[in-house]
């Protein structure tokens, strides 16, 4: 199905307000922090994650990986290009002149984020599947029960009458809440144009 591209002449909705709110939103996604936590312990093993990167703490030391910095600065800039591309093209539909380019615009743009959130939830779900599975690929002397996405949970092991119960929980923040929300609207922002 070809979008409808608006001639230059014909008169135009004005300014897609949904769109602006989403490429707002698209901006400031990079600097909002991490979509998602596992915390082991009361803090002993701490992982957060986002398309932006990951954070790696153990005992309150952080592991870093110069590759994962690299990758995760590659998606920001191109995340902010796509809430820059969202966001001027939204601006334009209220002119007569540009209305054709801010359709290509918002039309190439609505949906980018969304494909992004989705990659992002498979990807946690497939760790989260093979986190499970662990116990029994690397033969772990107990078994390992993490939930699925979202949740709370604890680890339990014994060896020779002692035993140990680590809480475990995972969660999505803030932070991907408004991700979502930011999807949502340009995927609005595209119907809208």
């Amino acid at each position: 199905m070809t979008p409808e591209i608006r001639e230059p002449g014909k008169p135009s909705r004005g300014i897609n307000w949904p769109g602006v709110i989403a490429g707002l939103l698209v901006l400031a996604l990079p600097f909002l922090g991490s979509w998602w936590r596992l915390i082991l312990g009361t803090g002993a093993l701490i992982f957060t994650a986002s398309p932006f990167g990951v954070q790696l703490s153990i005992f309150g030391e952080s592991i870093h990986s110069p590759l994962v910095w690299w990758l995760g600065l590659a998606v920001q800039l191109c995340v902010l290009y796509i809430g820059l591309l969202l966001l001027i093209g939204s601006l334009l539909a209220g002119t007569r002149r540009y209305a054709a380019i801010a359709t290509l615009l918002v039309r190439f743009s609505a949906r980018k984020l969304l494909w992004l959130l989705l990659a992002f939830v498979a990807a946690l779900f497939v760790f989260s599947v093979l986190a499970n599975h662990l116990s029994e690929l690397a033969g772990l002397p107990f078994p390992l029960h993490l939930p699925y996405l979202v949740g709370s949970t604890s680890i339990a092991a014994g060896v020779d009458g002692l035993r140990i119960t680590i809480p475990v929980f995972m969660g999505f923040t803030r932070a991907f809440t408004v991700a979502v929300l930011a999807a949502l609207l340009g995927l609005v922002a595209g119907e809208y144009q």
